[in-house]
């Protein structure tokens, strides 16, 4: 992971480590080993593991197709609406924030 290059990025993609990471429920996921949720990229790539039987490691391949440098809207819309087959997921601001930050991190 390019983190170095990423953290200039964030606030021109209008990610902002914030209370709301602090304060977020996480929405049922079980954070295993010390995921630490305040930090946007660890948390993005914890839940990308949910994409990669379909999106490959790298975000870049398998049935899904690439979905690397998704922005905020659509990642949205493929999680909460499902998107040409892909499965709905309960993620709500926090999580979708992560998932960008990581995405634009591959």
């Amino acid at each position: 992971m390019r983190i170095g290059r990423v953290l200039p990025l964030l606030p021109a993609l209008g990610l902002v480590a914030s209370a709301a990471w602090a304060t977020s429920e996480h929405h049922g996921f079980a954070l295993e080993d010390g995921i630490d949720v305040t930090d946007p990229l660890a948390y993005g790539e914890y839940l990308f593991e949910n994409c990669i039987p379909c999106h490959g490691e790298d975000a870049s391949e398998g049935s899904g197709g690439d979905i690397r440098g998704s922005d905020f809207r659509l990642v949205k819309k493929m999680t909460t609406a499902g998107l040409e087959g892909m499965p709905e997921f309960d993620f709500e601001a926090p999580e979708i924030e992560a998932l960008v930050a990581y995405l634009a991190s591959l």
